[in-house]
């Protein structure tokens, strides 16, 4: 779902916490929307190479940053598999409802979660970082968490890790 190039470890957290964050408020609410098509899908079921996925995440990716700005926010285009990076209460919102209007993005076959395995994965690295001092809130299927301006890649390492 996401580019093999890792650009930094709070680029990676930002994107892996976004994504699935606006997937599950859009799971939870959504009403059968436009839906964008999937690599696999396009294809008729066929393997789709790392290149070809991570260029239909960055085009939807950019469709999404440009939705969120339509609503008044300002989100800078995102750079090639690094998705949008900046994050806020608002934004996020934004983006959830951006998803409702442009679809889901694309993903591998196989590699949809659901929306209980996700948030279990969100609640599990919040209380990681918890643990090392930072204050974040519950995470929902709604809104998923803010990343703390001051967490280290460290610390974000140590909690996608564990």
């Amino acid at each position: 779902m996401f580019a093999t190039t890792r650009k930094s470890p709070r680029s990676l957290l930002t994107a892996l916490v976004a994504t699935p964050m606006l997937l599950l408020a859009l799971a939870a609410c959504s009403t059968g929307g436009a839906s964008s098509t999937a690599p696999t899908e396009a294809s008729g079921g066929d393997e789709v190479s790392q290149d070809e996925m991570s260029a239909a995440r960055d085009a939807y990716d950019l469709k999404l940053a440009e939705c969120i700005r339509g609503k008044g926010l300002d989100v800078k285009d995102p750079k090639p598999g690094e998705g949008i990076q900046e994050s806020s209460p608002e934004i996020n919102a934004a983006g959830s409802e951006c998803m409702k209007e442009i679809g889901d993005p694309p993903t591998a076959a196989g590699t949809k979660k659901t929306d209980a395995e996700q948030l279990d994965e969100m609640i599990q690295e919040v209380d990681c970082l918890r643990g090392k001092g930072y204050e974040i809130a519950d995470p929902t299927i709604e809104t998923g968490f803010t990343m703390p301006d001051d967490v280290t890649d460290a610390d974000i390492d140590a909690c996608m890790a564990s």
